[in-house]
């Protein structure tokens, strides 16, 4: 009999707990906005340095790891990685957490966004013919009893992609060449 999703992610949370890199911190349904709208004087209408709330232009997210950022006044949690956990995979679930993924980088677009299915063993085809928005799938059967390697892995490289495209968005950097890189193997 396999996992329910809620004890996978407490699984998850807890293996990755205390293992994250200095200044990021893990918290487990999270929500993030997913717009922030002005009036028509140019005014946000969601007070955006209170806590984002679900049905409030806010999606609540399974995973989060957040680079804790200390402005002086106030520490904010700026959200690098979203992980989605679900059982197996549908179309349905490919088109729903792409749109996730998608509203929620227009709001933080050095957002990192993926999907993880713990009870399937192989990425099904629909991903691909389906997947717009989400940066990585791993399908984590074979490693389901012992995941935390390959989620270290898999979360240090995504925090580094997470950091360059924060720095060339706000940052000085300029460019003359960009290209996304697709990556295929069996863990």
């Amino acid at each position: 009999m396999s996992m329910d999703e809620d004890h996978f992610v407490e699984k998850v949370a807890n293996l990755l707990e205390n293992k994250l890199p200095k200044g990021y911190v893990l918290q487990k349904y999270a929500n993030l906005f997913y717009q922030i709208t002005l009036d028509n004087n140019l005014n946000p209408m969601i007070n955006i340095d209170e806590e984002p709330k679900r049905g409030h232009s806010a999606f609540q997210t399974d995973l989060c790891i957040f680079l804790q950022k200390d402005n002086g006044q106030k520490t904010k949690n700026i959200p690098k990685i979203v992980i989605e956990f679900k059982n197996g995979l549908s179309t349905h679930d490919v088109i729903t957490y792409s749109n996730k993924a998608r509203r929620h980088k227009q709001v933080y677009p050095y957002l990192r966004y993926g999907l993880i299915s713990y009870n399937i063993s192989k990425i099904p085809k629909r991903f691909f013919i389906h997947n717009e928005d989400l940066d990585f799938y791993l399908a984590l059967k074979d490693h389901a009893d012992n995941p935390e390697l390959v989620l270290l892995g898999l979360i240090r490289q995504e925090l580094e992609i997470s950091d360059i495209l924060e720095t060339t968005i706000f940052g000085d950097h300029d460019y003359n060449y960009f290209r996304t890189n697709i990556e295929f193997k069996n863990l």
